[in-house]
């Protein structure tokens, strides 16, 4: 990872670690699939993994369970479902899925919690999320680690007047608007905000995927100085013929230029912005497909050079992937960022906002570009450049593809045996 001091390792035995991580709950997102992956590599090292999930959910900081008891009841049959799905196509022996009562901190949650770990003789329980970690925290017979993929201030991003604060700030002190947020007070959103800063001050071992999760985190007070462990990919990848296949099936010829971005029903993931783009570019660009996939329901457009994918799945995203020259990726915020990773590996040539881990794997102006978050304008400007330029085009993809081969599950797991053997004896 370029600029970011790491151990790098390409394996690292396990076979003396019992980690239990706890989840907030399981849904199929980039966090929770970093974990199994991780997993899945300690248990080929000799170690074993245990994934905790809560029978009853943490909904809101607002209520207890007790104050709306059929919610948390749909939530509790939903997860013994979902458990039992993930249990019977699990096929490592050394991970194993486990019920665990909930993430309240009452004695009967704690209580629970600390049968597993003594059950299943962990040396390690770390904590996945801020929902998570004061659980974590009470669990005084095992080391203690918290695994932060972002900085979880979950209100403050779909916030414009927070957005405005934090870019004054990120002027003032000189960092981005986005780590700047973590600096932002606003009254409406102060109590979900000083919980989740909270949890990243408790006594816990933390590690983190990128440099804005650390910076964030320093950002508050707290100084990390374990490597970031990064995230692997080995999905999205060069699929031989797969690029001849689906353009063939899109109807495009060969010299065809497809651009692919994503819209994803979130507003700081920056849908607007993309919007934008697409309506400029496309008509700017009449002979450019422009290809949107997104997980909601998605705007129509009067361009006949729009297509439209809902909820493609991870096959039929890796073949648009395989497709595509170049990819337009407008959030404002990102605690990793999977997308500029998944398009680079797949020979994309990607126009991108600076957030999240962009800048861990990759460099401005020799494997992406970049643009401020929030600044459709540069944004636009940028894929025009690579759209108009195909000896840039194919410069950025080739050099981005080349960095990517090496942030593999091995790699990142190495880092993560690394950090986790780090964690010091807590009382």
């Amino acid at each position: 990872m370029s600029g970011v001091k790491v151990t790098e390792m390409t394996s690292a035995n396990a076979d003396d670690l019992a980690i239990g991580f706890l989840l907030v709950g399981y849904r199929i997102n980039g966090g929770n699939r970093t974990i199994e992956e991780i997993s899945r590599e300690i248990a080929a090292r000799g170690g074993q993994a245990r994934i905790f999930i809560p029978v009853i959910l943490y909904l809101s900081i607002h209520f207890p369970w007790y104050e709306r008891p059929f919610r948390y009841l749909y939530n509790a049959f939903r997860t013994f479902f979902v458990f039992r799905e993930l249990v019977k196509k699990n096929q490592s022996p050394n991970v194993k899925y486990c019920l665990t009562l909930s993430l309240f901190e009452d004695i009967f949650s704690r209580s629970f919690l600390r049968a597993q770990v003594r059950r299943h003789r962990l040396t390690h329980l770390v904590a996945s999320a801020w929902e998570t970690a004061g659980l974590v925290a009470r669990m005084r017979q095992v080391r203690r680690a918290y695994f932060v993929q972002h900085y979880e201030a979950w209100n403050l991003w779909n916030d414009l007047d927070c957005w405005e604060t934090a870019r004054e700030i990120g002027r003032k002190k000189g960092i981005g608007s986005d780590v700047a947020m973590a600096l932002v007070d606003k009254e409406c959103h102060r109590t979900f905000k000083n919980r989740v800063d909270a949890t990243y001050r408790s006594n816990l071992h933390i590690l983190t995927t990128s440099s804005f999760c650390r910076d964030c985190i320093n950002t508050l007070g707290v100084e990390i100085n374990t490597p970031l462990t990064g995230i692997g990919n080995t999905w999205f990848k060069i699929i031989e013929g797969l690029r001849e296949k689906t353009r063939a099936e899109l109807k495009v010829t060969s010299d065809t230029i497809l651009v692919i971005t994503p819209l994803r029903g979130v507003k700081w993931k920056g849908d607007a912005d993309a919007m934008v783009a697409l309506e400029t570019l496309s008509k700017e660009f009449p002979n450019v497909l422009f290809l949107i996939f997104g997980v909601t329901k998605l705007a129509k457009f009067g361009s006949n050079n729009i297509r439209l994918f809902r909820s493609p799945s991870d096959e039929r995203l890796r073949a648009l992937f395989n497709a595509a020259d170049i990819a337009i990726l407008p959030s404002w915020a990102e605690g990793f960022g999977l997308p500029p990773l998944e398009a680079s590996a797949c020979n994309v040539a990607c126009a991108c906002t600076d957030v999240g881990a962009v800048k861990d794997f990759a460099i401005d102006g020799e494997s992406i570009l970049l643009s401020p978050p929030q600044e459709p304008e540069e944004l636009i400007r940028n894929a025009r450049a690579l759209i108009e330029n195909p000896e840039l085009r194919d410069r950025i993809r080739s050099a981005a593809h080349e960095r990517c081969q090496k942030e593999d599950w091995n790699l990142v797991s190495s880092r993560f045996i690394s950090g986790i053997r780090s964690c010091p004896d807590q009382p």
